[in-house]
């Protein structure tokens, strides 16, 4: 009885990270996309049956939002139940000399670390070209600022030791 206890309790804690992880996506596509974000759509599309669960969810997405991306979760009033991201880095005053002009790319670098953070230190590529897709990046679409995005990806960042690819087993076609 007490290993069933053990295995439910770990269920459980999956079952909340992979909510935190989602509600985590949802926020910055919405900031993204510029749409106003409310409880009520976070406890429709995210959320669902575990809204007595909110405060300790919502605390720990906003936990992740500082941490791995820098923004603040704020909330609008407390009887709207509106909520905005508040982005918590500092703006760089010249970015070429700071980062060599590599801010866009690093940028898209940190975007995708904090997925694969999110997802457990590992993420399949079609959730990382689904998350991009999400904020606009095409995989096959120039980009003044750094190039081709799947080839940044999957020559480059891997080529530099910042991502690597394993091919999933046991899947067809290969992932």
């Amino acid at each position: 009885m007490a290993a069933m206890t053990g295995l439910a309790r770990r269920r459980a804690c999956r079952r909340l990270d992979r909510t935190v992880a989602e509600l985590v996506q949802f926020l910055l596509v919405k900031d993204k996309k510029k749409s106003p974000i409310t409880r009520s759509k976070v406890v429709k599309y995210i959320i669902g049956h575990l809204k007595n669960l909110f405060p300790e969810i919502i605390a720990r997405a906003a936990e992740h939002l500082r941490y791995v991306f820098g923004f603040e979760l704020k909330q609008l009033g407390c009887r709207h139940h509106t909520y905005i991201l508040i982005n918590k880095l500092k703006p760089l005053e010249e970015e070429d000399e700071d980062l060599g002009g590599d801010g866009p790319r690093l940028g898209l670098l940190m975007m995708i670390l904090g997925l694969i953070y999110m997802k457990g230190n590992s993420a399949r590529e079609a959730q990382v070209w689904e998350m991009l897709r999400r904020l606009g990046v095409r995989p096959s679409e120039y980009r003044f600022l750094f190039g081709y995005p799947k080839r940044l990806i999957v020559e480059d960042f891997v080529q530099q030791r910042y991502l690597s690819y394993r091919r999933v087993p046991r899947t067809n076609p290969p992932e």
